[in-house]
Protein backbone atom coordinates (compact mmCIF):
# COMPACT_ATOMS: atom_id res chain seq x y z
CA UNK A 1 0.00 0.00 0.00
CA UNK A 2 1.33 3.44 -0.87
CA UNK A 3 1.22 6.54 1.29
CA UNK A 4 -0.30 8.91 -1.30
CA UNK A 5 -3.32 10.81 0.00
CA UNK A 6 -6.73 9.77 -1.35
CA UNK A 7 -8.35 12.17 -3.71
CA UNK A 8 -11.59 13.77 -2.51
CA UNK A 9 -13.72 11.64 -4.83
CA UNK A 10 -12.26 8.38 -3.55
CA UNK A 11 -12.43 9.37 0.12
CA UNK A 12 -16.03 10.52 -0.27
CA UNK A 13 -16.99 7.31 -2.12
CA UNK A 14 -15.41 5.04 0.52
CA UNK A 15 -17.07 6.94 3.35
CA UNK A 16 -20.47 6.80 1.68
CA UNK A 17 -20.15 3.08 0.86
CA UNK A 18 -19.11 2.16 4.40
CA UNK A 19 -21.98 4.17 5.89
CA UNK A 20 -24.49 2.42 3.62
CA UNK A 21 -23.07 -1.08 4.25
CA UNK A 22 -23.25 -0.63 8.03
CA UNK A 23 -26.76 0.81 7.71
CA UNK A 24 -27.95 -2.18 5.67
CA UNK A 25 -26.32 -4.78 7.91
CA UNK A 26 -27.01 -3.14 11.27
CA UNK A 27 -30.02 -5.23 12.31
CA UNK A 28 -28.60 -8.59 11.09
CA UNK A 29 -25.21 -7.91 12.67
CA UNK A 30 -26.61 -6.60 15.93
CA UNK A 31 -25.04 -3.17 15.45
CA UNK A 32 -26.79 -0.56 17.55
CA UNK A 33 -25.08 2.51 16.11
CA UNK A 34 -23.50 2.93 12.69
CA UNK A 35 -19.88 3.97 13.40
CA UNK A 36 -19.70 5.88 10.10
CA UNK A 37 -22.91 7.90 10.39
CA UNK A 38 -21.41 10.38 12.85
CA UNK A 39 -18.33 11.13 10.72
CA UNK A 40 -18.83 14.49 9.02
CA UNK A 41 -18.64 14.48 5.23
CA UNK A 42 -15.46 15.86 3.74
CA UNK A 43 -15.73 19.17 1.97
CA UNK A 44 -14.11 19.53 -1.41
CA UNK A 45 -11.58 22.33 -1.67
CA UNK A 46 -12.35 24.72 -4.49
CA UNK A 47 -9.79 24.84 -7.27
CA UNK A 48 -8.71 28.06 -8.86
CA UNK A 49 -7.51 28.09 -12.41
CA UNK A 50 -6.30 30.94 -14.50
CA UNK A 51 -6.33 31.13 -18.27
CA UNK A 52 -3.10 31.72 -20.13
CA UNK A 53 -2.50 35.39 -20.83
CA UNK A 54 -2.05 36.61 -24.42
CA UNK A 55 1.66 36.91 -23.72
CA UNK A 56 1.86 33.33 -22.43
CA UNK A 57 -0.12 32.04 -25.41
CA UNK A 58 2.35 33.76 -27.74
CA UNK A 59 5.27 32.07 -25.95
CA UNK A 60 3.52 28.71 -26.23
CA UNK A 61 2.69 29.25 -29.92
CA UNK A 62 6.27 30.17 -30.72
CA UNK A 63 7.65 27.06 -29.03
CA UNK A 64 5.21 24.31 -30.05
CA UNK A 65 6.74 21.02 -31.13
CA UNK A 66 5.31 17.97 -32.92
CA UNK A 67 3.87 16.59 -29.68
CA UNK A 68 2.34 19.75 -28.22
CA UNK A 69 1.15 21.48 -31.41
CA UNK A 70 -1.87 19.21 -32.00
CA UNK A 71 -2.86 19.25 -28.33
CA UNK A 72 -2.81 23.04 -27.99
CA UNK A 73 -4.33 23.64 -31.44
CA UNK A 74 -7.31 21.41 -30.73
CA UNK A 75 -7.62 22.63 -27.12
CA UNK A 76 -7.79 26.29 -28.10
CA UNK A 77 -10.36 25.62 -30.82
CA UNK A 78 -12.61 23.27 -28.85
CA UNK A 79 -11.98 23.70 -25.09
CA UNK A 80 -11.74 19.90 -24.84
CA UNK A 81 -9.79 18.41 -21.94
CA UNK A 82 -6.49 16.62 -22.48
CA UNK A 83 -8.00 13.13 -22.35
CA UNK A 84 -10.79 14.05 -24.74
CA UNK A 85 -8.29 15.47 -27.22
CA UNK A 86 -6.01 12.44 -27.03
CA UNK A 87 -8.91 10.02 -27.50
CA UNK A 88 -10.77 11.99 -30.19
CA UNK A 89 -11.77 9.59 -32.97
CA UNK A 90 -12.35 10.35 -36.63
CA UNK A 91 -15.80 8.81 -36.23
CA UNK A 92 -16.63 11.64 -33.78
CA UNK A 93 -15.93 14.31 -36.37
CA UNK A 94 -18.73 15.21 -38.77
CA UNK A 95 -17.10 17.25 -41.53
CA UNK A 96 -20.42 17.61 -43.39
CA UNK A 97 -21.99 19.48 -40.47
CA UNK A 98 -18.69 20.89 -39.11
CA UNK A 99 -19.25 19.31 -35.69
CA UNK A 100 -17.35 17.24 -33.18
CA UNK A 101 -19.84 14.94 -31.44
CA UNK A 102 -18.19 13.31 -28.46
CA UNK A 103 -19.01 11.76 -25.10
CA UNK A 104 -16.81 13.49 -22.54
CA UNK A 105 -14.55 11.09 -20.64
CA UNK A 106 -14.79 12.95 -17.32
CA UNK A 107 -18.53 13.67 -17.17
CA UNK A 108 -20.05 11.20 -19.62
CA UNK A 109 -22.01 14.04 -21.22
CA UNK A 110 -22.46 14.17 -24.98
CA UNK A 111 -21.27 17.42 -26.51
CA UNK A 112 -21.49 18.97 -29.95
CA UNK A 113 -18.64 21.35 -30.67
CA UNK A 114 -18.67 23.45 -33.83
CA UNK A 115 -15.62 23.16 -36.05
CA UNK A 116 -14.52 26.62 -37.15
CA UNK A 117 -12.58 27.04 -40.43
CA UNK A 118 -9.05 27.16 -38.93
CA UNK A 119 -9.67 23.92 -37.01
CA UNK A 120 -11.32 22.34 -40.04
CA UNK A 121 -8.17 23.00 -42.07
CA UNK A 122 -5.94 21.61 -39.35
CA UNK A 123 -8.08 18.47 -38.93
CA UNK A 124 -8.14 17.95 -42.70
CA UNK A 125 -4.34 18.10 -42.71
CA UNK A 126 -4.18 15.57 -39.86
CA UNK A 127 -6.64 13.32 -41.66
CA UNK A 128 -4.40 13.28 -44.73
CA UNK A 129 -1.44 12.31 -42.54
CA UNK A 130 -3.28 9.53 -40.67
CA UNK A 131 -6.16 8.51 -42.93
CA UNK A 132 -6.28 4.88 -41.75
CA UNK A 133 -6.07 5.58 -38.02
CA UNK A 134 -9.01 5.28 -35.61
CA UNK A 135 -7.84 8.26 -33.55
CA UNK A 136 -7.17 11.79 -34.76
CA UNK A 137 -3.88 11.73 -32.84
CA UNK A 138 -2.86 8.05 -32.84
CA UNK A 139 0.44 8.50 -30.93
CA UNK A 140 -1.22 10.66 -28.30
CA UNK A 141 -4.10 8.20 -27.96
CA UNK A 142 -1.73 5.29 -27.48
CA UNK A 143 0.24 7.15 -24.82
CA UNK A 144 -2.87 8.40 -23.03
CA UNK A 145 -4.62 5.02 -23.03
CA UNK A 146 -1.50 3.24 -21.75
CA UNK A 147 -0.36 5.91 -19.29
CA UNK A 148 -2.47 9.06 -19.13
CA UNK A 149 -0.01 10.82 -16.84
CA UNK A 150 2.64 10.52 -19.57
CA UNK A 151 0.82 13.09 -21.70
CA UNK A 152 0.49 15.48 -18.75
CA UNK A 153 4.17 14.99 -17.98
CA UNK A 154 5.17 15.85 -21.55
CA UNK A 155 3.04 19.01 -21.48
CA UNK A 156 4.49 20.02 -18.13
CA UNK A 157 8.03 19.47 -19.43
CA UNK A 158 7.23 21.53 -22.52
CA UNK A 159 5.88 24.45 -20.47
CA UNK A 160 8.76 24.36 -17.99
CA UNK A 161 11.64 23.82 -20.41
CA UNK A 162 10.62 25.44 -23.68
CA UNK A 163 8.26 28.13 -22.45
CA UNK A 164 10.31 29.81 -19.76
CA UNK A 165 8.83 27.95 -16.80
CA UNK A 166 5.16 28.58 -17.51
CA UNK A 167 3.44 26.67 -14.73
CA UNK A 168 0.61 24.22 -15.27
CA UNK A 169 -0.28 24.23 -11.62
CA UNK A 170 -2.69 27.04 -12.44
CA UNK A 171 -3.02 26.53 -16.20
CA UNK A 172 -5.07 23.65 -17.55
CA UNK A 173 -6.72 22.82 -20.78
Amino acid sequence: MHNAPLQFYHSHTYQQALTEVFQLLARDAGIVENPFSSIPRLKKDAETREAFSEEELAIIRDNLDDFTRPLFTIAIATALREGDICTLKWSEIDFKRDLIIKRMRKTGNMVEIPIMPPLRGYLSQLQTDSAEAEYVLPKHAEMYLNNSSGVSYRIKQFLENKCHNLSITIHYF
